[in-house]
């Protein structure tokens, strides 16, 4: 009986941790929840999987419980509060039966940017001083962030533009030389 018992508990034995397998999600729209599934498989059973999701920049998680769909499959959802931004961080964790845990890594979810970006220009003093550079600001703010910036130009009266791209300065503030090959006579 005493060795009945021992192979008992030896096939109870589990040094295994889950195995998550996800596909990130990696755009959203601000302001929406944000079902997140994962394929979770334990040699033995799976006990609980949860979410960990926070702000970008932020230092703490906060945490969600997923809930089993069947199969292999769980489904946890990160409140829309949260969903801002520039991206929300998240994790998944899963333990077994056993307490045997994994993780996945970090990733981030960025936000679809829905809003153009605000540019306020001051035009050059006119007249502009002819064979002679001069410099075109801007400052350029968006919610999500500036990629590119550039100006494009032409002599008056000519057909085709050049574009110039413009270098990020503080708070916003974007500039561009436009050369002198720009800047041309009139004709006469």
């Amino acid at each position: 009986a005493a060795g009945a018992v021992s192979a008992a508990r030896q096939s109870l034995r589990d040094d295994t941790p889950p195995v998550i397998t996800h596909t990130p999600v990696n755009t959203v729209k601000a302001g929406i929840s944000v079902a997140i599934q994962a394929s979770i498989k334990d040699n033995v059973s799976v006990h609980s999987a949860a979410i960990l999701y926070r702000q970008q920049g932020q230092p703490a998680f906060s945490e969600t419980l997923m809930q089993y769909l069947g199969g292999d499959l769980f489904e946890g959802v990160i409140p829309k509060s949260i969903v801002a931004p520039p991206a929300v961080e998240y994790s998944i964790r899963a333990r077994d039966v056993k307490g045997n845990a994994a993780q996945t890594q970090v990733y981030a979810i960025q936000m679809e940017d829905q809003t153009p970006p605000v540019v306020q220009h001051t035009p050059p003093p006119v007249p502009v001083e002819a064979n002679a550079s001069f410099v075109m600001t801007a400052t350029i703010t968006d919610n999500v962030g500036v990629l590119d910036a550039a100006i494009y130009v032409r002599p008056k009266g000519h057909v085709g533009y050049s574009r110039l791209s413009m270098k990020a300065g503080p708070a916003g503030l974007y500039q561009a030389t436009a050369p002198q090959s720009i800047v041309k006579e009139p004709a006469t």
